[in-house]
């Protein structure tokens, strides 16, 4: 990617779908079949995303382009669409666990 982060700031896209009025859920599996979503809304719920790009002065080494974050709610920006792909900002603060795997618990 040719974005990077500064400072301590985290990119990521997020691997589960807020659609429609109501913030229903939609999550999918790694073949594509798409889970209905819950009725949750954005403000109580943590979202996986895949970081795609670590800023140069993140201090967690774990946190690599490529592993998947749990991030506390709402703590990212509003979308920025680069190269057709809407990505988001969090802080390394931000971050209450990594996985080298998406793990779909809703």
């Amino acid at each position: 990617m040719a974005v990077r982060p500064l400072n301590k700031n985290i990119l990521f896209i997020f691997v589960d779908t807020a659609v429609g009025k109501e913030k229903l859920f939609q999550d999918s599996t790694r073949s594509g079949i798409i889970l209905s979503g819950f009725n949750i809304s954005e403000q109580d719920r943590c979202r996986w995303g895949k970081i795609i790009a670590v800023g140069d002065k993140v201090t967690d080494t774990d946190l690599l382009a490529g592993k998947f974050a749990l991030i506390k709610p709402l703590k990212w920006t509003t979308s920025v669409t680069y190269d057709g792909v809407d990505i988001w900002k969090t802080d390394e603060d931000q971050i209450l666990a990594i996985s080298d795997d998406f793990i779909n618990a809703y």
